[in-house]
């Protein structure tokens, strides 16, 4: 996994559509192709914007998270460590059947109605 060029939290501008906001994810693709989903601080008809994914070096960064703004602690983990989770599923009192075969290349009959 590549490093972070822009960190969560960092207000930023793409260079292309002009559309601005704060970086709250980044996305690592198989392929080698790192996006960052940006959402918008503006509201449009008193509901939020939805945030919207470009590619890194779309990016220009307008300014950096401030210190101690985002945390890549999560904020619930001490309420999860006080907590005990149990298996609560109810065991199958026998396996699945196996599958039925559907047919195929090898069962194929040629001529058949």
């Amino acid at each position: 996994m590549k490093e972070f060029k822009i960190p969560c939290g960092a207000e930023v501008k793409d260079r292309v559509s002009g559309f601005t906001g704060i970086v709250t994810a980044r996305h690592d693709y198989m392929w080698g192709c790192v996006m960052y989903s940006v959402q918008p601080q503006e509201l449009h008809e008193g509901q939020p914007v939805e945030n919207r994914a470009f590619d890194e070096a779309r990016l220009e960064v307008l300014a950096l998270p401030k210190e101690g703004a985002f945390s890549a602690e999560d904020p619930m983990q001490e309420y999860w460590a006080t907590k005990s989770v149990e298996n609560t599923a109810t065991p199958s009192p026998e396996p699945a059947p196996a599958p039925r075969p559907t047919g195929g290349p090898e069962r194929h009959r040629p001529g058949r109605p």
